[in-house]
């Protein structure tokens, strides 16, 4: 009897032991089923930066013809700028003047009309850009090959096409400061939010920043709006209950007066 008994303890040990062998071998799927996913997303993801490089450095991918693609004249000039501030390069303070005038051109525009910006930019950016297009084309043979000069003027003339279309455009801007300047707040936060927790976590943030980035675009300060959002949330409940039995309490009122309706409307009882 005593035999059989172990015999039966072993038999239940050996069943749930295969029975935690199947749960692990289930998990182990799951694991490698989220891992492909990931490597899904990666190879999505390494598709878009690459779509964004070939844009960045002038190239146009091969859904955007060249026609379509307008680049920044300020990461042009940020090349001139540093080169300049480190060792006052000539050349870089002639370009820096030649580009300031561009901007100018830019300053005044800012209050026309669409048709009277392009006619300015018509009749003063394109005979400027034109200028400096020649003035960097002479200046390339000039300077020591592999130069910071050099690589300032090459980076400026491999993507002019892209860079002079504005000029061709009432809408297009000169730069695209404007988008920068919007997305530094995310630029510089990126590395806290890698500690959000949990994937579920970004996701619950990504909306607040939503709804944080839709205050700003209506004018709203987004802390004061947040503020006046979430003080009232307390006490909301209890208020919400207030009201329901203050309109209980007034439609009790109006009928024992004699008056009847719904909806808002008043009827004097006959």
């Amino acid at each position: 009897m005593q035999q059989n008994g172990e015999l039966a303890k072993t038999g239940t040990r050996l069943i749930e032991q295969d029975a935690q062998l199947q749960a692990l071998q289930v998990q182990q799927g799951e694991m490698l089923a989220a891992v492909k996913s990931k490597d899904v997303k990666i190879q999505a993801l390494t598709l878009e930066l690459a779509h964004i490089k070939r844009i960045k450095f002038g190239k146009a991918p091969e859904a955007c013809s060249g026609d379509q693609l307008e680049l920044c004249l300020a990461h042009v000039r940020r090349k001139f700028f540093e080169l300049h501030a480190a060792n006052g390069s000539p050349v870089a303070a002639e370009a820096l003047q030649r580009i300031g005038a561009l901007y100018a051109i830019e300053r005044q525009s800012a209050s026309l009309t669409p048709e009277a910006r392009l006619q300015l930019r018509q009749s003063l950016a394109v005979p400027a850009l034109a200028d400096l297009h020649t003035w960097l084309m002479g200046m390339q043979p000039a300077v020591a090959p592999g130069s910071g000069t050099a690589k300032a003027i090459e980076h400026a003339l491999k993507r002019w096409p892209a860079l002079e279309r504005y000029a061709d455009s009432s809408s297009f801007p000169i730069n695209n400061n404007a988008v920068e300047n919007a997305i530094r707040p995310i630029a510089i936060g990126k590395k806290n939010w890698l500690f959000a927790g949990s994937e579920r976590a970004g996701r619950r943030a990504a909306p607040i920043q939503t709804l944080l980035g839709t205050a700003k675009l209506n004018g709203l300060d987004p802390l004061h709006w947040l503020a006046s959002v979430l003080e009232p949330l307390p006490t909301y409940a209890q208020t919400a209950r207030s009201i329901c039995c203050c309109h209980s309490r007034t439609q009790r009122s109006l009928k024992s007066l004699g008056y009847g309706g719904s909806a808002g409307r008043l009827r004097a009882h006959s």
